[in-house]
């Protein structure tokens, strides 16, 4: 088993931009990615306060010259979830479904997790009618999507699913938390319909495989039938592969320069692109300066 100087968990904004600040200075980190290269990126309609692209630019395309960025700095990237993250023997453990690897410091960017609402854990059509995330449903055409939420990613999710598909916004209470400029966006929309003070009781599947919601607006009881339903009401920090032991390591290996938290998973609600990638960059130079201190 190989033991690398720098292994990075998550191939996000943040994880990629690590990379690539290691690799400028001579080191190629192991870096792992589970699903897509791109992370929450793939789902975004339009990042308007990247700087550099004066009209925005789409997550999806962002995503591509990030990927290209990769291949032409010859970093490679791992297609493996890292089911545990361990300390022993003064090093990490990373383990994977089928194989164990080892490394000296551990960046970890992997992200949040969506918080998946009570009344929707049961659906045994999860990742086929229901859904956390859009980046699989952008294909999709002439379908009926209901969004549950009232932040961001509700209504971001919105305008890139309408293009070609009615969408309605279900949201629980009777305030938005979503930006001005997206609200102003969606009213512009004519494939959003916008319902507040939704009181959802129960959803499933019909016959058909239609998606079913009953809930209740204004004292009316009410059912909605769709192909398809996102979530986004909300996310969590992603820190499920962290051992017990390494949990409790936690604190004395970030003190003593080992292990490190960027983008998302280290900031709560502060989920933007730029935000990220000055993260990512930061911990690479972090752990440049700790490995020359070292000597490792």
């Amino acid at each position: 088993m190989k033991n690398n100087k720098i292994a990075i968990v998550g191939a996000g904004p943040a994880g990629i931009a690590a990379a690539l600040q290691l690799k400028r200075q001579g080191i190629s980190p192991l870096l792992f990615e589970k699903n897509q290269i791109g992370g929450l990126l793939l789902n975004a309609n339009r990042v308007d306060n990247y700087p550099g692209f004066p009209r925005g630019i789409s997550g999806p395309a962002l995503v591509s010259l990030l990927r290209k960025q990769l291949q032409v700095m010859s970093i490679a990237v791992t297609k493996a979830k890292v089911e545990e993250l361990d300390f022993k023997k003064n090093e990490f453990r990373l383990a994977s479904k089928d194989k164990e690897y080892s490394s000296r410091m551990v960046l970890l960017t992997s992200g949040t997790a969506a918080v998946i609402p009570e009344e929707f854990s049961a659906i045994p059509e999860w990742n086929k009618k229901v859904f956390s995330e859009i980046w699989s449903l952008r294909c999709k055409q002439n379908k009926k999507i209901a969004i549950i939420g009232a932040g961001d990613a509700a209504f971001d999710y919105a305008l890139s699913l309408a293009r070609k598909n009615e969408v309605i916004i279900l949201n629980r209470s009777a305030h938005r938390k979503c930006s001005p400029g997206l609200w102003l966006e969606t009213l512009k929309s004519s494939g959003i319909s916008y319902l507040a003070n939704v009181r959802i009781s129960k959803v499933g599947l019909d016959k058909h495989r239609q998606v079913v919601i009953d809930y209740r607006q204004q004292l009316r009881d009410s059912v909605l039938e769709v192909d398809f339903l996102v979530a986004a009401c909300g996310r969590r920090m992603q820190l499920d592969c962290l051992s017990k032991n390494l949990s409790r390591l936690r604190g004395q290996l970030e003190q003593s320069g080992l292990l490190y938290f960027a983008g998302d998973v280290a900031n709560g609600s502060f989920r933007q692109v730029g935000i990220a990638v000055g993260d990512g960059i930061r911990a690479a130079m972090k752990m440049v300066k700790k490995l020359g201190e070292s000597g490792i």
